[in-house]
């Protein structure tokens, strides 16, 4: 018997009883009273979901107008609607490139996928880094010619996969084929997710992408995935507020109410690595820890991935401001307010910082060994 996974697609409203009718799938889209249906956005979507995975339920979410338009302050409304509806798999074609949007955004993905779903996601058309895709959260995805990975685009853009777009739609009998689009290109992998679940189960994020991927691909992301960590008592404190919430008790205590582990020191390291928690590591050494099916971030995966990225195309067009302070300054807490002073007036501002501990801040780390300088500015333009 094959099993019946529920898909949500969060998109523009579209008929979900005509797609989750076997019999209209392969033939021209009418509703039972013979009017036609309305070819949204989302129903396209669904569509090529049920294409590659006939055996699926599609429950529409609206948070898209028929422009294809929506607003971030929905997202929350759009995921608590699949986990009351015991939706596995979400596929959005939802995002945004400015700022101001992505800690909100950030913290509702996140909570929902520590919930138990799993979201898909298509990144931007216009090549810029877009939010939800650019999260380790989320399995993101952009149109290409085959399914694969373009190892540039996951480390410049957080892009998880590339995948075929152009597929073939028959309405009122007559097949034609969508244009190269990121948005198509994600319920081709929606689709492939399910053929997975429905075969092992449910997964993790991290499980998915290893399945999908070639065997021994490295995934490189920024330290986002935290809901709530347990900090180090080695840890040198600023007077700013983490981006995360925080479980002061006793590790032993905490354990279950926690997902990742900050720590400072070998020592550290040596102690509590292989726990089944997600750790960043503060600390200057290169540990390379003993698990491989967790995440792990630490100064030298950011090194590595400045030192991958491809040169640049052009110069770096936008205005750069260039900080330095006495070491005696707060520096995290002056750059946070640098950012708030952007944000209140309108910019879109990239801020980054040479303090490992920086994205614990939900600031970029730009390591500053000299060796890395050159790279840095390839960095910066494909990330900006």
């Amino acid at each position: 018997m094959i099993n019946r996974i529920t898909v949500g697609v969060v998109d523009s409203i579209f008929d979900s009883s005509v797609i989750n009718d076997d019999k209209l799938i392969s033939n021209s889209l009418y509703k039972k009273d013979n009017s036609l249906v309305e070819l949204t956005h989302g129903m396209l979507c669904a569509m090529i979901i049920k294409t590659h995975i006939p055996a699926t339920i599609i429950e529409d979410i609206e948070i898209l107008n028929k422009n294809g338009i929506g607003h971030v302050s929905k997202l929350k409304y759009a995921l608590e609607q699949c986990i009351n509806r015991n939706i596995a798999i979400v596929n959005m074609s939802f995002g945004t490139t400015h700022f101001l949007d992505i800690a909100f955004i950030r913290k509702t993905i996140n909570y929902y996928v520590n919930k138990g779903i799993i979201i898909v996601v298509a990144t931007s058309n216009d090549g810029y880094t877009t939010y939800p895709a650019a999260l380790s959260n989320v399995i993101s995805v952009a149109a290409g010619d085959g399914f694969g990975i373009d190892r540039d685009m996951q480390i410049q853009k957080g892009i998880d996969f590339n995948a075929p777009s152009d597929h073939e739609i028959t309405i009122e009998g007559a097949a034609f084929r969508l244009g190269r689009s990121n948005s198509y290109a994600a319920p081709y992998v929606t689709a492939m997710v399910g053929n997975l679940i429905n075969k092992n189960g449910m997964m993790t994020v991290d499980e998915i992408r290893r399945s999908l991927a070639p065997e021994g691909t490295v995934f490189i992301y920024s330290p986002d995935w935290i809901v709530k960590a347990w900090i180090s008592p080695e840890y040198k404190r600023k007077d700013t507020e983490f981006y995360f919430d925080e479980d002061e008790r006793e590790l032993r205590i905490c354990m279950d109410d926690i997902d990742t582990l900050v720590l400072c020191t070998r020592s550290e390291m040596e102690r509590y690595g292989d726990l089944e928690k997600y750790i960043v590591y503060l600390g200057d050494e290169n540990i390379r820890p003993s698990f491989s099916r967790k995440r792990y971030w630490n100064k030298k995966v950011r090194m590595e991935q400045v030192m991958s990225s491809k040169e640049k195309e052009d110069v770096i067009d936008i205005p750069v401001i260039c900080c330095v302070f006495s070491r005696e300054t707060d520096i995290i807490r002056m750059l946070c307010q640098f950012k708030k002073l952007f944000a209140d007036d309108g910019y879109n501002a990239y801020t980054g910082c040479s303090l490992v501990d920086s994205p614990l801040y939900d600031l970029e780390y730009l390591p500053h060994e000299e060796d890395l300088q050159n790279k840095l500015e390839d960095f910066i333009y494909w990330q900006t």
